[in-house]
C-alpha cells in the first residue's frame, strides 16, 4: 500500500466526518447511504494506516483517531429519524463525532475542509 495515499484517503474521510450535515450530504453520490459511507470510509483507512503504518502517528494522534474510532464504534441505528439529513442535523452521534474529528484535524495539522470528489469509487447496483 502506498503510504501517501492510505493517509490522504484517511485525512479525507475525517474531513467528510468534520463537515455540517448538508455538506457531507453533498460529499456523496445521491444513491449511497451517507450516513454508512462516512462510517466505513473512516473505519477502513484508520484500519489500513494503523496496520500499515503505525509508526506515522505521534502518541496525541493515535489518541486522538483512538477516540475517534470509539465513538464509531459505540454507532447504534436510530428508527426515529425520517431522513439521511434529519439523522446527521439531530442524532447526538453525528454532533460529537464532528467535534472529535475537528479535533483530529487539529492534532493532525490537517485541513478542515470539503475532501476532493474524486476520492473514491461508488457502484450503482439495481
Amino acid at each position: 500500500m502506498d503510504k501517501n495515499m492510505v493517509i490522504n484517503q484517511l485525512k479525507w474521510s475525517v474531513q467528510a466526518l468534520a463537515l455540517e450535515a448538508k455538506e457531507q450530504v453533498s460529499c456523496f453520490p445521491s444513491f449511497v447511504v451517507v450516513t454508512d459511507e462516512l462510517l466505513l470510509e473512516f473505519d477502513n483507512w484508520y484500519n489500513a494506516a494503523l496496520a500499515n503504518f503505525p509508526d506515522f502517528f505521534s502518541q496525541e494522534q493515535q489518541v486522538v483517531l483512538m477516540k475517534l474510532n470509539a465513538h464509531l464504534d459505540s454507532h447504534s441505528i436510530q428508527d426515529e429519524f425520517k431522513s439521511e439529513i434529519e439523522e446527521l442535523e439531530q442524532y447526538t452521534f453525528w454532533a460529537v463525532l464532528r467535534a472529535l474529528a475537528k479535533d483530529v484535524l487539529r492534532i493532525m495539522d490537517w485541513e478542515q475542509g470539503i475532501p476532493p470528489s474524486g476520492r473514491a469509487a461508488y457502484i450503482q447496483t439495481i
